[in-house]
């Protein structure tokens, strides 16, 4: 992998993320499920596993809240031209529409996989845990 491949990759993979963040913000399901290959994986604190398009589409979100997801772009090593792997961060702001109020915002400690397809870069697992829970 050449550096201008490189630097193409890591530019296509933030704004996969900027993509996989508005639509989850917007309740785009369908754009959501996309972010991901068609296996991919969103793995959460307590062992829960979201595993393949419909799963994604259909992982409950929390009701009364609209979030905002903030990226950092993720510190990316690369195993092949199609192959790499991050860790980054998140802060996540919740905003609860009912009592009109901004919850405490979270900051999220992520890794995730990426493979590139014939569509572009796709998520292959995202493990996102609280940043200081450990």
């Amino acid at each position: 992998m050449t550096d201008d491949e490189r630097a193409t990759a890591r530019n296509e993979i933030a704004e996969l993320m900027q993509r996989y963040a508005r639509a989850s913000d917007l309740g785009d399901k369908a754009a959501y499920a996309e972010c991901y290959v068609p296996d991919g994986v969103l793995d959460l604190p307590g062992g829960i596993e979201h595993r393949g398009h419909e799963a994604l589409r259909n992982a409950p979100k929390p009701k009364d809240v609209r979030r905002r997801h903030y990226f950092m772009p993720p510190v990316l090593t690369f195993s092949s031209a199609s192959e790499a792997e991050g860790d980054g961060y998140c802060l996540l702001l919740n905003y609860n529409i009912e009592t009109k109020s901004l919850g405490a915002p979270s900051a999220v400690d992520y890794r995730t996989s990426f493979r590139k397809t014939p569509d572009g870069w796709r998520i292959v697992r995202h493990a996102v845990r609280l940043a200081f829970a450990d």
